[in-house]
């Protein structure tokens, strides 16, 4: 019986490593589907977050960020600048509702 924590003699390194996921092929390709302008960097983070989920679930929560756009967007598909990251939060206005 081998030690614990090593691969046996008749299964080499390089195999483990090279084995895809199929699920996770899946998602990508729906990825490349509902996002056909990303560029490899988007597809990349999208396929990281949708990790671990099924090809329908990646699809409906693209779909969902498809059809909301990105706050930066216009209504006549224009882009203004996007938001500030060092701008920081805006202040929360305390309301006594009593």
């Amino acid at each position: 019986m081998p030690e614990p924590g090593r691969l046996p003699a008749s299964v080499p390194a390089t195999a483990l490593k090279t084995r895809r996921d199929p699920s996770a092929d899946a998602v990508r390709t729906v990825i490349e589907q509902e996002m056909p302008d990303a560029s490899p960097d988007e597809v990349e983070v999208w396929a990281e977050e949708l990790k671990g989920l099924g090809p329908e679930a990646a699809r409906e929560i693209l779909k969902l960020r498809n059809a909301m756009g990105r706050p930066w967007e216009t209504s006549r598909g224009g882009t203004s600048t996007p938001p500030s990251s060092s701008s920081g939060p805006r202040p929360v206005r305390y309301v006594d509702l009593q």
